[in-house]
């Protein structure tokens, strides 16, 4: 979710007696009004430098149909002054289907960066997604958050971001002589590596491979891992193909992890960043005895064998799967905040234990 500044203060400066009149919502269609939006988005996202690749591939191509995107007006301008998108992102809790939605590509025009046009725009947003969907999700920057509480979205939790040192020359190095860093450094890599490779052996009965789609076991997989209790994001083979395998923003790969006979137990969907392996999504059979901590086993060595400093993911989730992910060795860095606005019916379920999110839950 990318999501305005308040202005300079963040304070919370009230609406003079004519900002209600003033401003004004107007429905926008992506495809008409392309150029028109990326104007808008031209006020302050950048999208990496290629924005009209992430509107064409999110916009007019998006697995769950086109979001909906509403303009912001002012009365004495004739272009919009701000704009924000509702994306679907349909989940599951347990077995049932739940309707839910991203805001995503919020921005109000820097001279509209008041307080009252970001709630005006936030809360006619929100109303306006709440009217198909039981809950909407957004991850604002630290000036956005003010905002986002006081429309009513309420705090789920961080998806904290986790790292597995797999090279620690340079770590170690903050804490003794370069040097013997330098020296000590590689004797450690090449001792804890081998210790990866035997505990891979020991978790025999699978084998891993790359490939750079998701097929039909991937929705064979979707079906088997029902987390009970647990609002999760479809991962079937539509949208991870959509999500990633023809997302023009990176470059992805999948690594399964099968049983003798084929059967997917295990995925994880990555990118070779500059420090090394950074996991975007992955998703493991619940009842496939091993197959947990083997798809991080092999994680940790490919990223290893590609010559990378770091293993890494980010996520949300339940105390005991944050805990699961550091007894893999991955440990907790840098987070940032989930919130959610939700119907009556779900309110009772904002709390990090009842969700499941990663980087396939944002757009792009």
């Amino acid at each position: 979710m990318h999501s305005p500044t308040t202005g300079s203060d963040g304070g919370s400066s009230q609406p003079n007696a004519g900002d209600k009149q003033t401003y004004s919502m107007m429905a926008a269609d992506p495809e008409r009004d392309r150029q028109a939006i990326l104007d808008c988005w031209n006020e302050g996202l950048t999208h990496g430098g290629q924005p009209e690749a992430k509107f064409d591939w999110y916009y007019l191509r998006h697995a769950d149909g086109v979001p909906e995107v509403h303009f912001l007006r002012h009365a004495d301008h004739a272009e919009a002054v701000g704009v924000a998108g509702v994306s679907a992102r349909p989940m599951r809790y347990g077995s049932e289907s739940v309707a839910v939605g991203e805001i995503v590509d919020f921005v109000v025009s820097p001279k509209h960066r008041t307080l009252f046009p970001a709630i005006f725009l936030q809360r006619e947003i929100n109303r306006l997604g709440m009217e198909k969907r039981e809950l909407l999700y957004g991850l604002p920057n630290k000036q956005s958050e003010a905002v986002l509480r006081r429309v009513g979205y309420k705090l789920v939790g961080q998806m904290v971001r986790r790292v597995r040192v797999l090279r620690s020359a340079e770590y170690l190095a903050r804490h003794i002589p370069a040097w013997t860093a330098k020296l000590a450094g590689p004797l450690i890599d090449r001792v804890r590596a081998a210790a990866v490779s035997l505990r891979r052996l020991w978790t025999g009965g699978f084998r891993s491979q790359w490939q750079d789609k998701a097929d039909a076991r991937f929705d064979d997989l979707w079906q088997r891992a029902v987390m009970p209790g647990t609002l999760v994001g479809v991962r079937d083979s539509k949208f991870l193909n959509w999500r990633f395998a023809d997302c023009p923003l990176g470059k992805y790969a999948f690594l399964t992890v099968c049983t003798a006979v084929g059967q997917l137990v295990a995925y994880a969907v990555c990118e070779v960043q500059q420090q090394g392996l950074h996991v975007h999504d992955f998703l493991v059979d619940p009842n496939a005895r091993g197959a947990w901590t083997r798809l991080w086993l092999d994680l940790a060595h490919e990223a290893f064998s590609k010559g990378g400093t770091t293993l890494s993911t980010e996520f949300l989730g339940s105390d005991a799967m944050q805990a699961e992910l550091q007894a893999q060795g991955l440990l907790a860095r840098e987070q940032r905040p989930f919130y959610v606005i939700a119907s009556d019916n779900w309110a009772d379920r904002l709390q990090a234990q009842h969700w499941y999110v990663t980087a396939a839950d944002e757009d792009g």
